[in-house]
């Protein structure tokens, strides 16, 4: 619960960074696709192994690739299909940059008004 608390704190930064910069409403709803593309190039649906080439060369810088192989590894109780504390490594440096990529916008947004 930890782990899937820390990706939500990242996400919601990266929603509330560009609700911010932008100030659209309807640019924030833009964020779906963006999860979306880094579901798809993590492994979430399949091993990595199976990956095509150049998605497997992505997921490398994917955060969400160790956040769900950490989440694997835990619900299976097997270290082998991931690294639980990669996981929360990852999802806690999600969730520091974006929360100061937002701050940052708010600080920005509060600036200009």
């Amino acid at each position: 619960m930890v782990l899937g608390a820390l990706t939500a704190v990242g996400i919601a930064g990266v929603a509330a960074a560009i609700a911010l910069r932008t100030g659209s409403l309807s640019l924030l709803q833009s964020i779906f696709p963006f999860v979306f593309v880094l579901l798809f190039t993590a492994p979430a649906f399949f091993p990595q192994e199976l990956l095509a080439p150049v998605l497997r060369d992505a997921s490398v810088y994917n955060p969400l690739t160790y956040i769900v192989e950490g989440v694997r590894a835990l619900l299976a109780g097997d270290p082998a299909l991931g690294n639980a504390w990669a996981g929360f490594a990852a999802a806690g440096g999600l969730a520091v940059a974006m929360t100061v990529l937002a701050t940052l916008a708010l600080k920005e947004r509060l600036r200009t008004q």
